[in-house]
């Protein structure tokens, strides 16, 4: 192999590789769908996509395959034998199916060995003409009719193999009716992934019709194939394939009606534009990304055929997601009094870290007794013994709660039941909308409102996390407010100074020899405690406002925050994740 047709091997191995990333990232896409169905099948046709690119990739270094290919009496045998001089190379006459199995024309034998294998015996007949300079890069193909009855399968699969090892196909029309659908029909699936410069369309017999018939004729066939099969590059040549012949016989039909032929303009195509390597290596290349193009294209076709009302669906989702969401957390809202009790002692648990004495010792305290309940203080009234043994049993209760409301504010299972009642409320409104999910191809399985929300521990797990997160936020972000150093020296100072003021009355006297009496030091304890209690009171105001509902408030105006921003995350939600991978898909194939 010469080193400039290496370099270009090489190129081409490469430009391939590159459609097979394309394709390898439609097949990653499409795996992610569980409940749309058409990605099964579109799946598939990727695969075949892939399939088609390796044959590709596996004939770099053969020779470019040229088929022909149309329908009964269009002409295909007598134009290879006129495109070969005149011989008789593939048989030709009035019985139909006249070729009954493919003619691979080339100059050795084993240059149509892969043709030969992919067809199977019997399904080829090879001929060899080692002097045909023409065929130095070419191999020439005719095949059986189109729209043969007696062939039937047989032939059907003979076009099949051929379409995906051809590189150029040559379609033969006949010239007086070229426009029959049973032809182009047929001829526009197999046509579907080869680019225009690929494809050249030859309109034989075109000396049946009048020379002023057949402008007509060339140019509404052109204009019906280029709407039909999308492909502008196309090449379109008028022909007598007939007068090409070594003997040509006219028979009863007569003489040609004009001279007007485009024979020798398909000929310089055939074997002298496309006989030549670097054109074999930009066809090949072409063909690749036709392929590719050809499946991204039908892919985005079916995800367009749904985007519209797939997106109407994911808003509605949406909408539906949050509402429940937030029923679920006005419940929260609501609250009873256990939860309310222990957020607070949760929140007066964090002031007493933050706070300093002499005002910290009684928001201590104050936590112990909410933390012991309000009951024991039953215990020391003075009141008769009946009252006494019901204010123990209720100090023991209330203590129990107290515990128990705290424990309950901590810990997941407020996640779990925040799921529980979510799964309760989109199941009320779900069946409409997976209704309308299946008309769009979604599975029967999304009727189950676990397509939309799960039923398994993790997300239990997530929930209840993202609820103690919010909550414990809430209650640090109140509780930092709450102990900012300015309250903490407004409440804090004059109980200082005060105490600062009595012991320097008292030292002072004592070096002086007047001591202070009794009565003025318990007039002074009174008045500290007096003070340190006023401001512990109006301290307890302050903060009456920002504990209790409110605090659950804040908490879970948080948790809806995060839901909005993650919610799909949060729930991994499989079918919302999967209308937003048709979006998201069909996104990048418009690119």
């Amino acid at each position: 192999m010469l080193p400039s047709e290496e370099s270009q091997t090489l190129a081409l191995q490469a430009k391939i590789e590159l459609c097979e990333a394309r394709l390898d990232g439609l097949s990653q896409g499409l795996d992610s769908f569980e409940y749309w169905q058409p990605a099964k099948r579109l799946k598939h046709l990727v695969q075949e996509a892939s399939a088609q690119l390796h044959q590709l990739k596996g004939r770099i270094e053969r020779k470019l395959t040229l088929v022909l290919i149309g329908p009964t009496g269009a002409g295909k045998s007598t134009l290879l034998n006129a495109l070969v001089g005149g011989m008789e190379i593939s048989k030709m006459g009035a019985d139909r199916p006249t070729t009954k199995e493919a003619i691979i024309y080339c100059q050795r034998r084993q240059d149509a060995a892969p043709l030969i294998e992919a067809l199977g015996e019997g399904q080829a007949r090879v001929v060899e003409e080692p002097e045909a300079s023409g065929l130095s890069r070419l191999i020439l193909i005719d095949t059986p009719d189109t729209d043969s009855i007696e062939g039937g399968e047989k032939f059907r699969g003979i076009h099949q193999a051929l379409s995906s090892q051809a590189d150029v196909l040559v379609c033969v029309f006949h010239g007086q009716h070229p426009k029959r659908r049973d032809s182009t029909d047929f001829l526009a699936e197999l046509v579907k992934s080869f680019h225009g410069s690929a494809l050249l369309a030859a309109i034989n017999q075109c000396d049946r019709l009048r020379e002023d018939e057949l402008d007509v004729v060339v140019r509404d066939f052109t204009q019906y194939l280029e709407a039909g099969w999308g492909k502008k590059e196309m090449k379109f040549f008028a022909i007598s394939a007939k007068r090409h012949l070594a003997n040509p016989e006219w028979g009863d039909s007569g003489a040609p009606l004009h001279q007007r032929d485009d024979f020798d303009e398909l000929q310089e195509e055939i074997f002298e534009r496309l006989n030549q390597g670097s054109v074999v290596v930009d066809t090949r290349v072409r063909r690749a990304q036709e392929i590719v193009s050809w499946v991204e294209q039908y892919i985005s076709g079916e995800l367009d055929a749904v985007a519209t009302k797939a997106g109407e669906i994911r808003g509605e989702i949406r909408d539906l997601l949050e509402k429940a969401i937030h029923e679920v957390v006005s419940e929260l809202e609501a609250g009873d009094d256990p939860m309310l009790a222990g957020i607070d002692l949760l929140f007066y648990d964090q002031l007493t870290q933050r706070w300093s004495p002499p005002l910290n010792w009684l928001l201590v305290v104050w936590s112990k007794i909410l933390a012991l309940g309000a009951g024991v203080l039953n215990l020391f009234r003075v009141a008769n013994p009946a009252a006494q043994v019901a204010g123990a049993f209720t100090s023991a209760i209330r203590s129990f709660r107290s515990r128990k409301a705290l424990d309950d504010a901590n810990s997941p299972a407020q996640g779990e039941v925040i799921l529980q009642q979510l799964r309760y409320r989109l199941g009320q409104s779900w069946q409409d909308k997976a209704n309308r999910l299946c008309v769009l191809g979604f599975s029967s399985e999304v009727r189950k409102v676990e397509s939309i929300c799960p039923d398994d521990e993790q997300l239990g797990s997530r929930m209840a996390q993202a609820w103690l997160r919010c909550l414990k936020e809430t209650i640090e972000r109140r509780a930092a407010a709450c102990s900012h150093w300015t309250l903490q020296l407004v409440f804090n100072l004059p109980i200082i100074c005060l105490w600062g003021w009595i012991a320097f009355q008292v030292v002072i006297r004592f070096f002086q020899g007047n001591y202070i009496s009794a009565d003025y030091a318990r007039h002074s304890m009174l008045m500290l405690f007096l003070t340190i209690v006023i401001q512990f009171v109006v301290y307890q105001f302050i903060i009456t406002w920002v504990k209790g509902k409110r605090l659950v408030r804040q908490a879970i105006r948080r948790f809806l925050a995060q839901f909005n921003e993650q919610g799909d995350r949060m729930l991994a939600n499989p079918v919302l994740k999967e209308l937003d991978a048709i979006e998201g898909m069909r996104q990048r194939l418009d690119w």
